[in-house]
């Protein structure tokens, strides 16, 4: 909790023993909490709430793909395969999307290649 006053997303008062705390900026948290968190590699949405949540106990995740679609910064990877929808702060690699295409265009080369086709 001390890390979240210091970093201005909480304001915290006393009143008798109790703290209180008024939040300042949920969106501008959980913001900076998945730039964190996605600093490190891709994620998938479960990896990136499971992150979230060890920051913000208690957080449900209901707005985190809606903060994420209108995000400039976060890449959404499409899917392929078995492979889930990822998120990254980086535009994903071709490779892994285009490897079966480039192995079909391959084929039809060396097939077409007796006939002298280019």
């Amino acid at each position: 909790m001390t890390w979240l006053i210091r970093e201005g997303y909480f304001s915290g008062t006393r009143r008798g023993r109790r703290p209180i705390s008024v939040f300042l900026s949920h969106a501008r948290l959980l913001w900076r909490l998945s730039l964190n968190a996605l600093a490190a590699g891709p994620l998938t949405e479960k990896e990136l709430l499971a992150s979230v949540r060890k920051k913000l106990p208690g957080y449900q995740g209901m707005d985190l793909k809606e903060h994420l679609s209108y995000s400039k910064q976060v890449y959404e990877y499409p899917k392929y395969g078995k492979v889930k929808i990822r998120y990254g702060l980086q535009p994903p690699e071709p490779g892994p999307y285009l490897g079966k295409t480039v192995q079909d265009i391959t084929a039809i080369q060396s097939l077409l290649a007796p006939s002298g086709s280019p």
